[in-house]
């Protein structure tokens, strides 16, 4: 993830967070404030999210709340692939690249064929009342009203311990290649959650461990098998590799 730019300098990156105002969502946001400018997305209720986050009351699986505009902001590849996904909510749709979107032709023609505009002004600030975004005004003097802006700001890896120990990246994204057993093309480093080329999802990343520990378990049971099948006199000279997981 980086900087959104239009928050102000040295903000915080953006996590948006879906039912912000449950148990699960309010623990959530509550671990990341202070690190992250967390942004709650909720149906009206009679509680709002922590004050760690900012809200925006919207229903995502009704219909008629997610027929007004949408704003995804995002510049280069990022932004272009979200878009695309939102319509199947909306079929109003603006992609704000806070200026030059640095699209391919090819990108552009997909874009306009689903009839999604590109806002390439820049971002002068957000406009709101209450937590709940009413304006994007741009430098132009121009302002969009949405119903409500998603973000695909990109990521990376923050540690280049994967790097080091010789794992294979996907180019594109960034991500740790790694097989259905989560093994990595590193003999014995398993990888799971963020670090891995999947969804970035919570119960995601829980399912990747459990998968690469029953694999650890696989081969390091696999390899005292080996050894107490040779003789004594050979074990000594068995050679085996470290194990273990990112």
């Amino acid at each position: 993830m980086t900087n959104l730019g239009v928050w102000g300098a040295m903000e915080p990156d953006v996590v948006i967070i879906t039912g912000s105002s449950g148990f699960i969502g309010s623990a959530l946001i509550n671990k990341l404030a202070g690190r992250f400018a967390s942004v709650g997305f909720d149906r009206m209720a009679s509680r709002s999210p922590p004050p760690a986050a900012e809200c925006v009351c919207i229903d995502l699986t009704s219909e008629d709340a997610v027929k007004g505009a949408f704003a995804i902001y995002g510049r280069g590849e990022n932004g272009p692939g979200l878009a695309l996904e939102l319509t199947g909510w909306s079929r109003d749709l603006v992609l704000c690249t806070n200026g030059p979107a640095e699209l391919a032709e090819e990108t552009r023609k997909k874009l306009a064929n689903n009839r999604i505009k590109i806002r390439e002004d820049p971002i002068a600030r957000l406009e709101g009342n209450n937590g709940m975004l009413e304006r994007i005004v741009f430098h132009s003097g121009d302002s969009l009203k949405p119903r409500a802006m998603f973000f695909n700001l990109g990521y990376r890896q923050h540690s280049g311990l994967a790097a080091r120990l010789g794992c294979k990246f996907e180019p594109h994204r960034g991500d740790i290649i790694s097989n259905r057993q989560e093994a990595t093309n590193v003999p014995g480093i398993y990888v799971a959650g963020d670090s891995a080329f999947h969804s970035h999802m919570a119960i995601i990343a829980a399912a990747e461990g459990a998968i690469a520990a029953l694999a650890i378990n696989t081969e390091l049971l696999r390899r005292d098998i080996k050894v107490r099948s040779v003789s004594p006199s050979r074990r000594g000279r068995l050679k085996t590799g470290p194990t273990s997981a990112l």
